[in-house]
């Protein structure tokens, strides 16, 4: 009897190309944020050459030609043209600069910036005219006449900001109003150091005269 033999072939499975579904995954956005050496760096501490007024219009003249829209990214961009260290570095730590708890309002922003280094700009307000007193006390008669011409635009904005807040209507100006602001300018160049760091702390409103005023 012979032995059959059992022959069980083996069966060696190839490997499939199993194609898997791609998954979309989306790369994080990364914001550039520029910073231009254009802008001289702000640090609060010499006001009277290098205001807050300044830095705030230099990075809005930057801005207004970029991409940069958004209140958080205005503020991270003049948050990084400040000197580190320096006082108004420093200030940035405070609430009132806390990016999160101004909901990122760029305008509020400006406000506080320009409040705490002493130009404030509310309503009826004419911190211009005491600005002006101020320099021409420190700077009448010494001033090349580069710096004069730009030290006077920058007045001459501040006078207009303020003033169409409330003197003007319409974008207009009557000549009464226009008297009684020549008026009072005038008597905040005139008054001495301590008459015009008290007269400071007051309101001058549409409608009053000096005589209300003091």
């Amino acid at each position: 009897m012979s032995a059959t033999n059992t022959f069980t072939p083996t069966v060696t499975a190839s490997p499939t190309n199993v194609t898997l579904p791609l998954t979309s995954v989306a790369s994080p956005a990364i914001k550039l944020l520029q910073h231009d050496s254009f802008i001289q760096k702000f640090s609060g501490e010499d006001t009277d050459t290098y205001s807050p007024a300044q830095i705030l219009q230099l990075s809005e003249d930057v801005l207004s030609n970029s991409q940069i829209h958004s209140g958080a990214d205005k503020i991270s961009f003049v948050r990084s043209h400040l000197v580190p260290g320096s006082l108004a570095s420093d200030l940035m730590t405070a609430i009132a600069f806390d990016p999160k708890v101004l909901n990122y309002d760029y305008n509020q922003f400006k406000v506080n910036f320009l409040q705490i280094f002493g130009v404030p700009q509310p309503k009826d307000n004419f911190q211009w005219a005491f600005d002006a007193a101020q320099t021409m006390l420190h700077h009448f008669g010494n001033t090349d006449y580069r710096r004069a011409q730009a030290r006077s635009a920058q007045l001459a904005n501040q006078a207009v900001s303020s003033l169409k807040a409330s003197w003007f209507q319409n974008d207009t100006l009557d000549e009464e109003s226009f008297r009684l602001i020549m008026e009072f300018q005038y008597y905040i160049q005139l008054l001495n150091p301590e008459e015009c760091h008290i007269t400071s702390t007051l309101q001058y409103r549409k409608g009053e005269s000096l005589l209300d005023f003091h």
